[in-house]
């Protein structure tokens, strides 16, 4: 039987599993100053290239270059970029031109210190209430993480959204509506910063491998206190190399004059 913890105020949980997803480019009405079908276009091919890392954060975004890969003329490519500054995804530097906005330092540790507090919280509370087929269903997507990440070579895509799927399953299990609701908002990072993580070396998809396991047994003991703090280890881990990846990538581009 589930069992649940009455001394709390959250709502039962019965958003759908797409719901747990976020996207911070998700449409929004200023996207509406786009005033040509070819401009919105153009806006929706370079956002989507962000978002999956193609064009990474502080990549300068050529009109030229775009136009070409797009095969469309300059001036819808302008539009889009205009846009995309003004949704805060592009940065338009004097002398420099667009670039694809990077994410601070600070930006980084706010997401990932949200992340650590409400995951921790969802994964405390999933200790409590998640039933037994939740918790059944929790090991087939460790077991099958497991798999995809001893595959060589490894498909990053498909491990990016078997860990997606993993962290939603406790963010479902704990019963949290609201965390559910403010996760997405709150902790969701560009794509290809996710992908920096898995392409990195082998070393950082083993040690996300020990975090998961600890986790689910810490959630199959019932044991709360443990798998709040295990789930705040593994976030803050993940933490800190975004924050060396950054720094690692910013002297790189220093010693390269771009």
């Amino acid at each position: 039987m589930q069992q649940r913890d009455n001394n709390h105020d959250d709502e039962d949980l019965r958003a759908p599993h797409d719901a747990v997803e976020g996207d911070p480019y998700e449409e929004n009405s200023a996207r509406s100053v786009l005033s040509t079908a070819k401009g919105r276009d153009a806006y929706l091919q370079i956002e989507a290239g962000i978002r999956s890392g193609r064009y990474a954060g502080g990549e300068r975004l050529k009109e030229v270059e775009l136009a070409a890969e797009l095969g469309m003329s300059r001036t819808p490519i302008r539009e889009a970029i205009r846009q995309l500054e003004q949704d805060g995804i592009v940065e338009v530097i004097p002398n420099r031109g667009a670039t694809v906005r990077e994410w601070s330092p600070d930006e980084v540790d706010d997401a990932y210190a949200l992340r650590a507090v409400l995951e921790g919280f969802c994964a405390s509370r999933a200790a409590v209430r998640m039933d037994a087929m939740a918790l059944a269903h929790l090991d087939e997507l460790h077991s099958e993480f497991e798999r995809q990440v001893a595959r060589e070579p490894v498909d990053v895509d498909a491990v990016i959204r078997l860990n997606a799927v993993f962290h939603r399953a406790i963010v479902l299990g704990s019963g949290s509506a609201r965390a559910a609701k403010v996760l997405p908002q709150a902790t969701e990072v560009p794509q290809g910063m996710r992908r920096a993580f898995w392409e990195s070396s082998p070393r950082s998809r083993e040690l996300t491998l020990v975090y998961h396991r600890e986790i689910v047994e810490s959630i199959r003991a019932r044991d709360a206190v443990r798998a709040e703090a295990v789930m705040r280890s593994h976030i803050f881990a993940v933490k800190d190399f975004f924050i060396e990846h950054q720094r690692s990538a910013r002297i790189q581009r220093l010693v390269h004059g771009d």
